[in-house]
């Protein structure tokens, strides 16, 4: 004959404690075994360190998963109880934030203030630089807003059209982004200061020569923002028939090694590089043309 097991009494007394003293009827710790599947309710008596305040927490769940989950739900923030974890009580001020729309029927009161549900938030500012007033709108996780997430349009990590994009913050810049190389992206659709890397286009008229060119590079959005102009017009980058060697500065370019210089050729360097070059000896390029117009070999 199989022994009898033994009640959640007997091998649980402190859960047992917890034991609803009324909603479960006649039934009894002592009638229900460790892996009962049955469903009952539960009470757990807590007073707030932080508040001060006292609850009686209740909740409904079967035996068996209360003896692998003996924690209240309350506390552990499995479960919302108003009053003591939801998102009102907990975080008032950014409780304010909360939609109030685009949740549905779901309220601050009913989802703990660490819940890494996705809701929708809502933020009317005015702008101190133009005046102008936005009802940003976004969704987030509770979570991630009480680790200290803020507004992404305000930090930037989201573009909102007609307050933080690079058409409406630097209208000079944004001409000067690619009309093609950027496919279906337009500076309404990025951030100002962005770190992304966009392809621009500036066309040009030489004063000097009077020729035309049509300039166009790739560089990161928030270089350009921070003063980074046209790598050509400033001399970082050659672009043949402007600023190489061999169309500025052609009797220089004559002198260049035919075999030292492997596959770089005068077109290939801007006319004022600091790059060094072979042949019977090293020079830059730029010290190179200073000696001929200082000897007057060079106009």
């Amino acid at each position: 004959m199989r022994n009898k097991r033994k009640t959640l009494a007997e091998e649980v007394p402190e859960l047992a404690k917890q034991w609803h003293p009324t909603k479960n009827g006649d039934l009894k710790p002592t009638d229900v075994t460790l892996y009962s599947n049955k469903k009952v309710w539960w009470l757990y008596s807590y007073d707030d360190p932080e508040t001060g305040k006292h609850f009686d927490f209740e909740w409904p769940s079967n035996v068996r998963v209360r003896t692998r989950r003996k924690s209240c739900p309350f506390l552990s923030g499995r479960a919302v109880w108003p009053g003591y974890n939801d998102l009102a009580s907990k975080l008032p001020e950014l409780a304010k934030q909360w939609h109030p729309t685009k949740n549905g029927n779901l309220t601050p009161a009913d989802v703990t203030c660490g819940s890494n549900k996705e809701v929708w938030w809502y933020l009317p500012y005015d702008d101190p630089e133009t005046g102008k007033h936005f009802d940003f709108e976004w969704l987030a996780s509770i979570a991630d807003r009480k680790k200290g997430a803020g507004c992404p349009y305000l930090c930037g990590h989201a573009v909102w059209r007609g307050y933080n994009d690079l058409a409406t913050r630097m209208p000079e810049l944004a001409q000067q982004w690619h009309p093609t190389q950027n496919g279906d992206l337009k500076p309404t659709d990025i951030v100002a200061h962005c770190r992304k890397k966009v392809f621009w286009y500036l066309p040009y008229d030489d004063p000097e020569t009077g020729k035309h060119f049509d300039f166009e590079w790739e560089e990161r959005i928030c270089n350009r923002a921070n003063g980074s102009g046209c790598p050509y017009l400033s001399g970082h980058k050659v672009w043949f028939g402007y600023n190489d060697l061999a169309t500025r500065i052609p009797e220089l370019a004559q002198q260049w090694h035919p075999t030292k210089n492997g596959t770089l050729k005068p077109e290939h360097v801007v006319c004022g590089s600091e790059k060094m070059c072979g042949g019977t000896y090293h020079m830059t390029i730029l010290k190179r043309a200073c000696i001929l117009i200082l000897s007057g070999k060079l106009p």
